[in-house]
């Protein structure tokens, strides 16, 4: 058998807050809309171009949904690592419809918050802990 790697990273923002949707056996999947940009300069000249590319991703990891559910909203920064599905299905009209993804399963994905974490049910942001350091009063002699 070949070895393959399917892995895909991004660094990008939130484009709507998280939609999540529960299935009958209690189950929940979160799915994510994330878009990165591109910048370029144009050859011979001072203009800039910038494109945003839109990812869908589902998050099927329980862990990962939780956090999703509790920290994340519209515009966060995040660190999405997982691996491209397409999947497909017949529409209403019965023409078969295709779509790429990012999935988040468990055990193969990772989901880091990289702006201010705000827990969506506290108004107050946390904050890092900073620790002061101070000069010594005595100096010991050695």
């Amino acid at each position: 058998m070949t070895q393959s790697i399917n892995k895909i990273i991004l660094i990008g923002n939130l484009g709507a807050d998280p939609q999540f949707h529960m299935f009958a056996n209690g189950d929940k999947v979160c799915r994510l809309s994330v878009a990165t940009n591109t910048a370029w300069k144009e050859a011979n000249s001072d203009i800039w171009h910038e494109r945003t590319e839109w990812h869908r991703v589902n998050v099927k990891s329980k862990n990962l949904v939780s956090l999703c559910e509790r920290k994340l909203s519209k515009g966060s920064k995040v660190f999405i690592e997982g691996m491209l599905e397409t999947r497909s299905w017949d529409n209403a009209s019965g023409i078969k419809q295709w779509t790429t993804e990012i999935v988040l399963r468990p055990f193969r994905s990772e989901l880091k918050i990289l702006s201010s974490l705000k827990d969506k049910n506290e108004d107050s942001q946390i904050k890092p802990i900073v620790h002061e350091v101070k000069e010594p009063i005595d100096v010991i002699p050695f």
